[in-house]
């Protein structure tokens, strides 16, 4: 870990370069400056849609006691700050959500390695149901939940997991809105077992437990799309991972472009998002649905007991997840005291912290060009 030093000349910053050359390095790199900048584009509208909701909040104001601090990993490039207060939320923040499903991502690939050497197998297992386009999300999340509680907790399900020599599970909720059928949820489960099944017989064993669970809250599933199960070859181990932590990992969230995002006429939560910052109002409403159905929900969550079987450490929260640190190789740029952060935050530029790291990730020298000729700002380390 290493600071770079600032250099001065006569109280002023020595630049490299100018705001024409600056412009150019950028423009070099639009598509990653777009990434960058489009996920904060997101965030600022979450928060115009979600007023005095943690995401309101995130990353506008330093942690007590810290300054904020810039940096940058010397094997990437890529550039974060520190010191600032962060939401948490991987429903609501596209922010957040990204670094979260990162982070659980990688979690879940160092999970199925501990299992794999202990000579356990992963299964993969999504559940979901038929609706009608009318059904809320609220109302369609209670119902799936209550049914897949339900499920878990009949006998018929102990006897799946003898089956399968059930060492735990991993599970996850999907949620996605079409035009033809309104809200759509899958719950996405992983089962580390020690027995070897084929597909089409734990299919049918789930699916006549499934189909029971959802009838009792007066939902339906059809044999084919109900229930999916996936007994991954040893080489696909690693996608499972993906599989389970994708919330968040979409492509449509590094863009935002929510037409190019879509899939078989369904839009997920971030690409309403996205629909909604590029104008359109509707589909705003329907993010404001969504966050209400799945606030106070978990995002992924471990059976009790499996982390102790696979010999890993306790569970990052969400908020812990979104606040990790980076690699040990990276160094700090910069640091800017409180009311500096605030004037960036509060000059109105849409997407303006994305900007911040896109231009770090060019480099110091551009960074301290950027803050001076756009904000007035020179940082004193």
């Amino acid at each position: 870990m290493k600071t770079l030093p600032v250099e001065r000349n006569g109280g002023k910053t020595q630049h490299l370069g100018n705001l024409r050359n600056l412009s150019a390095k950028l423009g070099n790199e639009q598509f990653r400056v777009d990434a960058r900048t489009s996920r904060y584009k997101l965030q600022n509208a979450a928060k115009t849609l979600l007023p005095g909701w943690a995401v309101d909040y995130c990353m506008e104001a330093a942690i007590p006691g810290r300054s904020v601090e810039i940096w940058q990993d010397a094997d990437s490039d890529h550039a974060h700050i520190k010191g600032v207060a962060r939401c948490g939320s991987v429903w609501t923040c596209p922010v957040c959500s990204a670094k979260i499903a990162i982070e659980r991502r990688d979690e879940i690939a160092e999970a199925l390695k501990m299992a794999k050497k202990a000579g356990y197998r992963p299964v993969m297992v999504t559940l979901t149901a038929a609706h009608s386009r009318d059904m809320s999300a609220a109302e369609l999340v209670e119902k799936m939940t209550t049914a897949k509680r339900w499920m878990r907790n009949h006998g018929s399900f102990k006897n799946i997991k003898s089956m399968m020599g059930f060492q735990g599970s991993i599970s996850s909720m999907e949620v996605t809105w079409g035009y033809a059928n309104g809200w759509h949820f899958h719950f996405h489960e992983v089962f580390v077992v020690s027995k070897i099944n084929g597909a089409a017989e734990l299919k049918g064993a789930f699916f006549s437990l499934w189909e029971r669970a959802l009838s009792r809250v007066g939902l339906i599933a059809n044999y084919e799309r109900g229930v999916d199960v996936i007994v991954p070859r040893p080489d696909d181990y690693e996608r499972v991972g993906n599989y389970i932590a994708k919330w968040g990992l979409e492509s449509e969230l590094s863009r935002g472009d929510a037409k190019e995002g879509k899939e078989g006429g369904h839009y997920s939560p971030y690409q309403l998002l996205a629909m909604y910052e590029q104008g359109t109002d509707w589909a705003g409403g329907l993010f404001q649905e969504y966050a209400r159905a799945t606030k106070g929900k978990t995002s992924i969550r471990w059976s009790r007991g499996l982390r102790d079987v696979l010999g890993l450490s306790k569970e990052l929260t969400d908020k812990e997840a979104a606040e990790a640190q980076a690699s040990e190789n990276s160094y700090m740029l910069l640091r800017l005291t409180r009311a500096e952060y605030k004037k960036i935050i509060y000059s109105g530029r849409r997407g303006v912290l994305g900007e911040l790291l896109a231009v770090a990730e060019v480099g110091r020298d551009a960074l301290l060009l950027w803050l001076e000729s756009v904000f007035d700002i020179m940082p004193d380390g």
